[in-house]
């Protein structure tokens, strides 16, 4: 009887001991596959993370451009439209990225307007709408070139361009009105500007760079200053911000 339990006991003990052993080994496994896919999609994220913006369309009584914003698994895509009657308006989509095989899907959860009768005003909230069911297809077509294919609730599709890599605490966006020597850029980070930051322009044709100077920023909207007036609607505005702590969008 003795020998029965003993003889058990060695066999539940080896038992427990090769289950040990193969949990460990396909923990490991799973490791090295997370630690080289993780690295491929960090690979990917450099390519699209950051802000992008499209060119600026004109409308007879107006115009309006897009942005976008990607960082890790979320979106920030807007846009901005003026219209002489119902002046500024500014629609935000805001949702999660799921990769796919040709780019990525960014599938929308909170939606809604804004608006202002004068920019650089504070946006005030106008609606919210359901937007669960609208949804984007993104994808890399030439360099620093995205295009995104909106589903059939949407229509027709937009190209982006960005114009430095991502990096924390650079900045970019979009010459939307030039006055004199003073000019209003657009753009979803304006509100992180801090004192003693450094801004310059990027001429989008002959990639010219221009030293300008911050004035206010405000939101989504800034005033910036060229001596010269050398500034154009179109044009990029970076800026290169102090080190932050947050890595917030």
């Amino acid at each position: 009887m003795i020998n029965r339990y003993t003889n058990n006991f060695k066999n539940y003990k080896q038992y427990l001991q090769a289950l040990i052993y193969h949990f460990k080994l396909i923990f490991s496994i799973i490791l090295c596959l997370i630690s080289t896919f993780g690295s491929l999609f960090a690979l990917d994220d450099k390519e699209y993370a950051g802000n992008w913006f499209s060119k600026i369309h004109p409308l007879n009584v107006g115009f309006y451009v897009h942005q976008i914003n990607l960082a890790k698994d979320k979106f920030y895509f807007s846009r901005l439209s003026y219209n002489k009657y119902k002046k500024w308006e500014e629609t935000r989509f805001t949702g999660f990225v799921e990769s796919a095989s040709n780019g990525y899907i960014l599938k929308s959860k909170m939606c809604a307007v804004y608006g202002s009768t004068k920019l650089g005003d504070k946006w005030a909230l106008i609606r919210v709408f359901d937007c669960e069911y609208i949804q984007f297809s993104l994808a890399k077509i030439g360099n620093n070139t995205l295009e995104l294919l909106p589903d059939s609730n949407l229509e027709g599709d937009e190209h982006f361009q960005k114009w430095t890599p991502f990096q924390k605490d650079i900045y970019q966006s979009i010459v939307i009105r030039t006055n004199g020597f003073k000019f209003t850029s657009w753009g979803p980070n304006i509100f992180k500007i801090q004192k003693g930051a450094k801004a310059h322009i990027i001429k989008p044709k002959t990639g010219e760079k221009i030293n300008v100077s911050i004035v206010e920023n405000a939101e989504t909207t800034g005033v910036f200053q060229d001596d010269q007036g050398r500034i154009e609607v179109g044009d990029v505005l970076i800026v290169e911000n102090k080190e932050r702590k947050s890595d917030l969008f």
